[in-house]
């Protein structure tokens, strides 16, 4: 440490006229005012004079204390301001001529001993002369402010005043060796090492060092003194800093014998804290008078009044002079840690930090500075507030949390800042600036920008795309990457490939063997910004694919000509057509001649939804979603013109899929699409509605299925809405390759034993098959009431002449499937309905497991009896319209055939050739009991006898290979003692 006396300088400026002086008045005590009752100094010249010479008349004046006062008068009539000066009357006393010295003695600190006793050194003078060099140790004075004071006797024995003089006393550390020591005064404004006022070289490992600092040149009022030093290994020491006040100089006209201050209230002259002081001076001249630190710790906290006042010769008071100042409290004795910087962007960011241990009572204040670390420190009493400008630094945050947010900064910009904590509050603040948080960190560049896209709506089959975006700047950007895929493609499927610029533009473009999606394409860019790594996206482009007139590749696939009423299909267009009308559509089929083709769709017609046939004014345009029922006599390509794909909407994607709207009811809908769609997936899209059928009703090649899966390219399907609102369904665009082309659902194993199952029976006549009939036991069916798992009839064409099975035993609406609560037997009577004569065909899959459960079927017009566990077709005949299924156990089986059937029913075929099946039926009550069956000609000669035997009940069948000429033939039935029954056979 450094040891170094500190020089403080207390100057009193006198008072000066600005122009000649034409009169001078005084007067002793209160002022009577500016003429009146004061006493004009006679004989004033009119002079600029600073000093002049008269005399006072005291003679009237008591003895005790006293102000005189003096003010004047210049030429030009303004009156100056009144010089107060105290003074003390009392009686003359002798003064001892001046005669050589003879002792000097001096003394630190406060004077305990008095006039002659200071015990620390006592030296001898050597004759007359009043100059003298004297070198006083300062080795054993504590560190910290101190004053010496110094008087002097002369050849009489009188003692001259005490000449006081304060200095500062630092110990210094000698490890490793100091080698530089800088001070500053007041504010550290250029930081460690930038000290411009002294810079000062020590001389090696001494660690004690004295330093005379003079403080001329300060001005007056209360000044920080700092220092710090640094070793041999070039690091520096925490900073000192102490306080002092420097007082002004006095000009007097008379040797100056005391001075004395006070803090705030006056008390009067000669009643605050002396300093004495004896030096002779030249009257009338501006001297330096004294220097001194005045210790202000004994004071509380908050703004005081220092006044100064001198006593000259004469006895004479100087006017007062005043200075204002603080007193703190201590600083904190922390500061805060772990400075944190997050959400940066280009104008702001979050700073926070760990609070100080212990908590300062005032708060944080944080500077910032940009580009570099903030010099200076906040100065105590200062009064600050965020965002004020304070040299080259802002105030950044004032306040007691531990987090703040900066706004309005600049992009790009390194941000350097530094945290303190304070006590106190307003004037009174006392910040801590030893070692304050600090910490940096850089705003966000201005990032690139996509300032223009130009992304095509539509692409020609086989053709190209070009796509592009226009960034503010290239050299922002690190790299272009055009993403995109086929829009029926999954998100997997996702491809990437870099793109160059020319200049700000970055342009792709797109092959035609990166367009096979049969929909479209969907893309977007991603450009990483060069500064940050960011990835700046493209708004998302979808293009789809337009089919030319002259293209090929939007005809109508595998279409059915001819007149049968197996040609009859249900179509569908997957294209926004440019001309939608149905006459360019179908021109390929020429003028509409319903004998030649014919086209359907399904809508409201008569205060119903029902067919509605072309022509009729009902419809004339195509559109996306719809299905149409079409027949053409005369083969040819049925090509529907240029078109896009998707639909009406070119915003479709996997996120906003086509929608077809459903109806109450039944509706005829098309495939939006050009490839196959699973209906599954449309249910699952549309989050399983309720009320909506799990399976498309579909008609193609003649065959009405009500199992369909599937929707393939092109094709249309009925699908039935039993909600009594619209039903909104989203089509997923995604290609699932692994669809099967065929719309059947995938048939479980039929098992009777479950508490579930349903069995599918299709009827057919030929060139017509109806698969939408069926049976079936399920718990949560409804035996009165349609449900959710029955079917009622598709509104075909009139005159198509499909045939149906019509289901009528529960349900108040006829069924064409009638599935029923789960229960042990089970009676379903069934009607065929079919206007021709053709032969029927009925057909259901083989049943896996039946146990003890049969399945039957009861042809009543021909008395034949089927068990469908063991068979999986019977043909009818034309007479055959009503049927019966029966469910249940032997038994139960057993009592419905008794009531139904007669003991032999009608051979089946009749007319006959190779075989015949002979039904017969034996009742409970002849179980066991002896059946004969036996068949005469035409001339009642017996030609065969097929049983004659013991047979138990129910119902059986015969077979019998005739090999007889063609003729008439009577079967005939006993069993037991009964009657005789007779049936008729014709043999071919």
């Amino acid at each position: 440490m450094i040891r170094y006396i500190l020089l403080s300088l207390l100057l009193l400026p006198g008072y000066v006229l600005s122009q000649n002086i034409s009169q001078v008045v005084y007067f002793i005590d209160g002022d009577p005012g500016f003429v009146s009752g004061a006493t004009t100094v006679s004989g004033t010249p009119v002079s600029s004079s600073f000093t002049y010479d008269f005399t006072v008349n005291l003679s009237s004046t008591s003895d005790g204390f006293h102000t005189l006062s003096v003010r004047a008068k210049d030429a030009n009539g303004n009156w100056s301001t009144t010089y107060t000066a105290p003074f003390f009357k009392i009686s003359a006393t002798t003064l001892a001529p001046q005669t050589s010295l003879t002792k000097v003695e001096y003394f630190l600190d406060g004077d305990t001993n008095g006039v002659g006793g200071a015990s620390n050194t006592f030296i001898t003078l050597n004759g007359t002369s009043d100059t003298e060099e004297i070198f006083i140790p300062l080795t054993s004075v504590t560190d910290g402010f101190h004053t010496i004071s110094m008087r002097a006797q002369d050849a009489n024995g009188k003692w001259s005043t005490a000449y006081t003089v304060p200095f500062f006393k630092m110990s210094a550390v000698a490890k490793p060796n100091l080698t530089k020591v800088e001070y500053f005064i007041d504010g550290d404004t250029n930081g460690v090492g930038g000290a411009s006022n002294t810079f000062i070289a020590l001389s090696g490992t001494s660690d004690n060092e004295e330093i005379i600092i003079p403080l001329t040149s300060v001005a007056d009022g209360f000044h920080t003194i700092s220092m710090r030093a640094q070793d041999s290994n070039g690091k520096w020491s925490t900073t000192d800093t102490q306080p002092f006040y420097k007082t002004p100089a006095i000009t007097t006209a008379s040797n100056i014998t005391r001075l004395e201050y006070f803090f705030d209230a006056d008390k009067g002259p000669g009643s605050g804290v002396p300093e004495n002081i004896n030096v002779p001076i030249t009257p009338g001249s501006t001297i330096l008078v004294e220097e001194k630190i005045i210790d202000v710790s004994s004071l509380s906290i908050g703004s005081h009044r220092i006044s100064f006042r001198a006593l000259d010769a004469n006895n004479k008071w100087s006017i007062v002079y005043s200075e204002t100042f603080t007193v703190f409290g201590p600083p904190p004795a922390a500061q805060p840690t772990a400075l944190t910087f997050s959400n940066i962007t280009t104008i702001s960011m979050n700073i926070s930090f760990t609070a100080a241990n212990p908590a300062p009572d005032g708060g944080y204040i944080a500077i910032r500075k940009a580009g570099s670390a903030p010099t200076k420190d906040p100065d105590d009493g200062i009064v600050l507030t965020k965002g004020d400008p304070w040299g080259d630094v802002t105030v950044a945050y004032v306040g007691t949390a531990t987090t703040f947010n900066e706004t309005a900064l600049s992009s790009g910009t390194q941000y350097f800042y530094k945290v303190y904590a304070y006590n106190g509050s307003t004037t009174l603040t006392n910040y801590l600036t030893t070692d304050p948080l600090q910490g940096n960190t850089t705003t966000l560049a201005d990032p690139v920008e996509i300032t223009q896209e130009t992304f095509p709506e539509t692409f020609d089959k086989g053709g190209t795309l070009t796509a592009s975006v226009t960034v503010n700047s290239a050299a922002k950007a690190s790299g272009v990457v055009l993403k995109y895929k086929g829009i029926s493609e999954a998100s997997s499927a996702l491809k990437s490939v870099t793109v160059t610029n020319s200049g700000n533009k970055f342009e792709k473009i797109i092959a035609a063997t990166d367009l096979s999606d049969l929909i479209g394409i969907k893309y977007y860019f991603e450009v990483t910004d060069k500064g940050t790594g960011n990835l700046i996206t493209s708004d998302t482009g979808r293009a789809y694919v337009r089919y030319l007139t002259s293209s090929s590749d939007q005809k109508f696939p595998s279409l059915s000509f001819g007149d049968k009423l197996s040609n009859y299909q249900i179509i569908a267009v997957p294209l926004k057509l440019s001309n939608d009308n149905v006459s360019s559509v179908f021109n390929a089929l020429g003028f509409y001649d319903n004998t030649q083709w014919r086209l359907f769709d399904y809508g409201a017609k008569d205060n119903e939804r029902a067919n509605r046939e072309y022509g009729t004014g009902s419809f004339s345009t195509i559109e996306p979603g719809k299905g149409y029922w079409l027949i053409a006599r005369n083969s040819t390509t049925i090509n529907p013109g240029e078109g896009t794909a998707a639909g009406s909407d070119l915003l479709i994607d996997e996120t906003n899929p086509f929608k077809i709207t459903l109806a109450p009811g039944w509706n005829l809908i098309g495939n939006p699409y050009n490839f196959t769609i699973s209906w599954a997936q449309v249910l699952t899209a549309s989050g399983e509605p309720g009320g909506v059928a799990t399976a498309l009703t579909i008609f193609n090649n003649g065959t009405l299925t009500a199992d369909g899966s599937v929707l393939g390219p092109y094709r249309g399907a009925f699908i039935k809405n039993e909600n009594p609102t619209n039903i909104e369904l989203k089509i997923p665009v995604l290609l699932d390759a692994t669809l099967p082309k065929n719309g059947r659902l995938f048939s479980e194993k039929i098992d009777l034993l479950k508490n579930q199952w349903s069995i599918p029976i299709s009827v057919s006549n030929g060139d017509l098959t109806n698969e939408t009939g069926g049976i079936g036991m399920h718990p949560k069916a409804k035996l009165i009431d349609q449900d959710d798992f029955d079917r009622t009839s598709v509104p075909l064409l009139e005159g198509l002449n499909m045939p149906e099975l019509v289901f009528s035993s529960t349900s108040k609406t006829p069924l064409t499937k009638d599935v029923v609560p789960t229960q042990d037997h089970f009676t379903w009577p069934l009607t065929v309905v079919h206007s021709g004569d053709e032969t029927l065909k009925l057909l259901w899959p083989a049943i896996d497991k039946a146990g003890e459960q049969q399945l039957v079927l009861l042809d009543v017009a021909t008395q034949r009896v089927i068990s469908m566990t063991k068979e999986t077709e019977i043909t009818l005949s034309s007479a055959s319209k009503s049927l019966r299924i029966i469910f249940g156990n032997q038994h139960y089986i057993n009592q419905v055939l008794e009531k139904e059937l007669p003991a032999i029913g009608l051979p089946f075929p009749n007319p006959a050739q190779s075989e015949v099946k002979i039904p017969i039926f034996i009742s409970e009550s002849f179980d066991n009991s002896k059946v004969t069956v036996r068949i005469y000609n035409s001339l009642g000669k017996e030609v065969a006898t097929l049983l004659d035997d013991h047979f138990s009940k129910g119902y059986h069948s015969l077979n019998w290979k005739p090999t007889e000429p063609a003729g008439l033939y009577v079967v005939t039935l006993k069993v037991g003692s009964g009657e005789e029954k007779r049936v008729k056979l014709i043999i071919q």
